[in-house]
């Protein structure tokens, strides 16, 4: 309906009055009380003009904002409304504005049956005892239950989702391919230290990215990082990540724009300390706490992770692209 006649108004007022609301969180909006099981997703052009960044007031009364010389309304996740907002939303309230320009047709693989395909090839790896290289590029057919493809497809939606957050706009990136990477021996560490901190309730780990030389990845897939080769201790004495791409290729070291390379990386940050003021130059992680967390965004995702020791990461991914510049 929508691609044959266009976005109209909604009948009925949300949150944010009667305007028509748009976010760039994919895996938020995926969610099956916004898709009422649809699995798909429609992609738009908004032109936002003129737009008044929400922090209060009363939500319900948006729809006059283009009344007061606004073209939309940019309301913040957890903005302090009626009702609190779960992900950032772009909200207009004239149609004319939203061009629909893609449908998203995606399969959802429930959480048990990931995790069981991601432990198979861990078992896999852990029997031969020896780390498995598996190269891993999109394909055309879709194999839900496919590890390589749920692989790919963990491993790229992290990148493009982060990467939509904070880049170049002068810049676009390319992913040729991505490597898939397990190391028996740094698995079975990080295991350890993940049951450790389960003990305390800081068991969850996080996915960032590290940019370094090609040759430092080589030696950090087949020992681990190396917490005397940081060179960073701005923000403590610890190895250096990103919740962000785009902050780690600042990082990658690689003259050519082609064949570049970033590490993907699970990581525990067990108990963590935002240490986005300074004061840590030089200076060992806050006692008491296993990692500092530099300008976290809304979600909390951190500009940068500063980690106590190499056992809280597990190399995962390296993924492969091209930069080319607009």
């Amino acid at each position: 309906k929508i691609i044959e006649h266009g976005l109209s108004l909604p009948s009925e007022p949300g949150v944010f009055g009667g305007g028509l609301s748009f976010t760039n969180d994919i895996l938020r909006t995926a969610q099956k009380r916004h898709t009422e099981g649809s699995n798909t997703l429609l992609v738009c052009k908004v032109l936002l003009g003129r737009s008044e960044i929400i922090v209060g007031g009363d939500p319900h009364n948006m729809s006059k904002k283009k009344l007061s010389g606004y073209d939309s309304v940019c309301a913040k996740q957890n903005a302090k409304t009626n009702q609190r907002t779960q992900m950032d939303e772009f909200v207009i309230y004239n149609p004319a504005q939203a061009l629909p320009c893609y449908v998203v047709h995606y399969t959802q693989v429930e959480g048990d049956k990931a995790a069981e395909v991601y432990r198979s090839l861990e078992q896999q790896a852990l029997s031969l005892n020896h780390p498995l290289k598996i190269k891993l590029t999109v394909r055309r057919d879709v194999k839900t239950h496919d590890e390589k493809q749920i692989h790919f497809n963990r491993a790229s939606t992290t990148f493009w989702t982060q990467l939509s957050k904070r880049s170049d706009e002068n810049s676009s990136h390319v992913i040729n391919y991505i490597d898939l990477v397990i190391n028996p021996k740094l698995l079975r560490v990080f295991e350890e230290t993940q049951e450790q901190f389960k003990r305390s309730g800081k068991g969850e780990y996080v996915l960032a990215f590290h940019g370094t030389s090609k040759g430092n990845i080589e030696a950090i897939l087949q020992r681990n990082f190396d917490p005397e080769c940081s060179q960073r201790a701005r923000y403590g004495q610890g190895i250096y990540l990103s919740e962000f791409p785009a902050e780690a290729m600042e990082y990658a070291r690689d003259k050519s724009m082609f064949n570049r390379s970033l590490l993907l990386c699970k990581v525990l940050p067990g108990k963590q300390f935002n240490a986005s003021h300074g004061g840590f130059k030089d200076a060992p992680l806050k006692e008491g706490f296993d990692s500092h967390c530099v300008h976290p965004d809304g979600d909390g995702f951190g500009e940068m992770l500063v980690i106590r020791s190499p056992n809280q990461i597990l190399p995962c991914y390296v993924i492969h692209y091209n930069t080319t510049t607009k």
